[in-house]
């Protein structure tokens, strides 16, 4: 991801979702850690420099957690997964107009 400076990475499965969170916010007691949910995750990767024809300094990338799309998931069924998906193309129209709010995102570095 430091690499290409993508504007969002879509983790495809909420349990790698919850992996990264905890692991990302491994810093703060668990009291102050948000919860877990789909969608727009409470962090973001702060590209500090270009590398290789990627984004210009200073970009970020922002975390999207969605259900599998495996018709086994059974928590969430298709009309829920459409509307996460649809919600992330919305953001990420946002994103790229520079309407995305992320100052509150937790910066983490690559």
């Amino acid at each position: 991801m430091a690499r290409y400076s993508p504007r969002i990475a879509c983790f495809i499965g909420l349990q790698t979702g919850r992996i990264v969170l905890d692991y990302v916010m491994r810093s703060r007691p668990k009291s102050e850690r948000p919860t877990f949910s789909p969608g727009l995750q409470p962090y973001k990767l702060v590209h500090s420099k270009p590398r290789n024809g990627s984004a210009e300094a200073g970009s970020e990338t922002v975390f999207y957690s969605i259900p599998s799309t495996s018709g086994k998931t059974q928590g969430y069924q298709i009309p829920d997964k459409v509307k996460l998906f649809t919600q992330l193309g919305v953001d990420l129209k946002m994103l790229k107009d520079g309407n995305l709010v992320t100052a509150n995102l937790v910066e983490i570095m690559p």
